[in-house]
């Protein structure tokens, strides 16, 4: 080293240096096991060599995509049939007759009246206390419907909450690189990377975990039920079997359409035992949900209540008194069905049911066939710009290479820290990310070039054309970043992908084609004392 060079330790680029030596060991495992004798030494380390902490997508890593449509017609009758109760309560305060017979269709709700002065004066009440419903009156019979704007809102919602929930319940089978994401208007997409057998799971996300509270009207067999109603229901009234009954054999319950309670309510179950010690599901609810119980346990003492769980009775308990309290026990399970179902009402109900429309997998050598054909995308274009820069840029080109290395590296050790998933979209994101961060280096040689052209030395041309170059680059890569931005928020999941790398891309090409490229220019000029590079 030259005399009167500045000490190694006293560089930036020292620092730059130590930061990739302690980024290594968090993003690479090698695996010496792995190498063996046979095949191209390419191949045998390609295989070593890992990052445990990215995680890949369904894409590069094989596993199963699920397409599931979000019933929203249910979920806007669920809500027709939730206010019912509601409805009922407003003509009770008003003082307005109560409906004679109820009845539920897919878009409306039909109330029949004992005369057409008790359906206008219901009418009155329910333009008074309820525009978000749209009301007909013909006579004696007043048909509510939604609102287009209501019905556009609970469609939004219901999707919206179906993504939540979904992502809440799967938190528990600690899949690396699982993704739910809304798609189009009804439409949600699970993605599940490494996973091929799905049954499991696919029972625990199309299962609405709807909790319904209704007390019962009659019990027995399905034939004897329907007997004593000569065949035929009334519009009001359905038949729901308790789990495990079928048509001829297992207990029957008739109860209302309309439910006394819902248990979206509940804020948390948990497994329990009854008084016998047989596993039970123990739940709480909030203040107004404990209100509601004790109104329902006090108007039917007496009389048994339905606890019906997506359309099977899963205990019809007694009501021997008021149960003021916040909470109460569903019984008659096995205990794996309890903690099934604890888990369920933790997560939350769907508001509307879901069904799979699409199911799709990926096999897992097909994923690895596609992290080689993107690797050898990345090291082709890397090769390119490579030969670019040495033939164009001479000396001055290797060191833009070199900051384009690392710049990478910051790259895939920023997606590991964040645990994003990298998907081929990301891949793809990643080569365009090589392109553009050739560009940083472009704009400070040219505008180091302008500045040599003016007869400044070399170490203060480099100063001032990393200085103002600066500005354009910000203004460039900020762009871009907002353009990612609005790919993330607006794309499906390949698309989203693709904007993750491409804004991560984004910031590492600054810190790597600025300032870790000063720094190496720095080390040459202040410590090699190297006084001009080709440039």
């Amino acid at each position: 080293m030259n005399l009167g060079a500045v000490h190694p330790l006293r560089s930036r680029f020292v620092l730059w240096l130590l930061a990739a030596v302690a980024g290594s060991y968090f993003l690479f495992n090698f695996d010496s096991s792995k190498m063996g004798t046979e095949g191209p030494f390419f191949e045998r380390f390609f295989n070593s060599v890992s990052m445990p902490n990215l995680t890949l997508g369904i894409d590069l890593q094989g596993g199963t995509r699920l397409v599931l449509k979000v019933d929203v017609e249910k979920a806007i009758e669920n809500r027709l049939a939730e206010s019912s109760k509601t409805f009922e309560r407003a003509f009770k305060r008003t003082r307005t007759p109560l409906p004679v017979t109820k009845e539920l269709n897919p878009k409306n709700l039909v109330l029949r009246f004992s005369s057409s002065q008790a359906a206008s004066k219901a009418y009155d009440v329910m333009r008074t206390k309820y525009p978000e419903f749209g009301c007909k009156r013909n006579e004696d019979i007043l048909t509510v419907l939604l609102s287009a704007g209501e019905e556009a809102r609970i469609q939004a919602s219901a999707v919206d909450q179906a993504v939540h929930v979904l992502r809440t319940r799967l938190d528990t089978v600690n899949v690396r690189g699982l993704s739910v994401n809304r798609h189009g208007k009804a439409n949600v997409v699970v993605q599940l990377p490494g996973v091929d057998d799905v049954d499991e799971i696919k029972a625990m996300i199309i299962r609405a975990a709807r909790l319904e509270f209704k007390v019962v009207e009659k019990q027995g067999y399905r034939e004897s039920l329907l007997d004593a109603y000569d065949g035929i229901l009334p519009p009001d009234k359905m038949l729901v079997p308790e789990k495990g009954a079928d048509e001829e054999e297992g207990q029957w319950f008739v109860v209302s359409v309309f439910p006394d309670m819902v248990g979206n309510r509940i804020t948390d179950a948990r497994l329990g035992y009854d008084q016998t010690g047989r596993p039970a599901v123990d739940f709480k609810l909030d203040s107004e949900g404990g209100r509601e119980f004790r109104d329902l346990t006090r108007r039917n003492v007496g009389r048994s209540i339905a606890i019906i769980m997506d359309g099977h009775v899963v205990s019809s308990p007694r009501i021997q008194e008021e149960i003021a309290g916040r909470g109460g026990n569903i019984t008659g399970m096995q205990q794996q069905e309890a903690v099934k179902i604890s888990a369920l009402l933790r997560s939350g109900a769907l508001q509307a049911p879901l069904k799979i429309e699409q199911e799709s997998r990926v096999g897992a050598s097909l994923g690895q066939d596609s992290v080689k054909q993107g690797f050898v995308a990345c090291l082709v274009a890397l090769a390119l710009l490579f030969v670019f820069s040495l033939l164009y840029y001479k000396v001055s080109g290797l060191l833009a290479f070199t900051a384009l290395i690392y710049n990478l590296f910051v790259l895939l050790l920023a997606l590991s820290y964040f645990k994003a998933t990298l998907t081929l979209p990301g891949i793809a994101g990643m080569v365009l990310t090589v392109g553009m961060a050739i560009d940083a280096s472009i704009l400070i040689y040219e505008r180091i070039r302008e500045e040599l052209l003016k007869g400044l030395a070399f170490k203060v041309a480099v100063d001032e054309g990393f200085n103002g170059a600066m500005k354009v680059i910000l203004d460039s890569n900020i762009t871009t970043f907002i353009s990612g931005i609005v790919l993330f928020w607006l794309g499906g999941p390949a698309i989203r992908g693709f904007a993750v790398t491409l804004m991560v891309g984004v910031v590492s090409t600054v810190i790597a084609g600025v300032y870790f490229l000063k720094a190496l220019f720095d080390f040459v000029t202040d410590v090699l004392k190297i006084r001009r590079v080709g440039i």
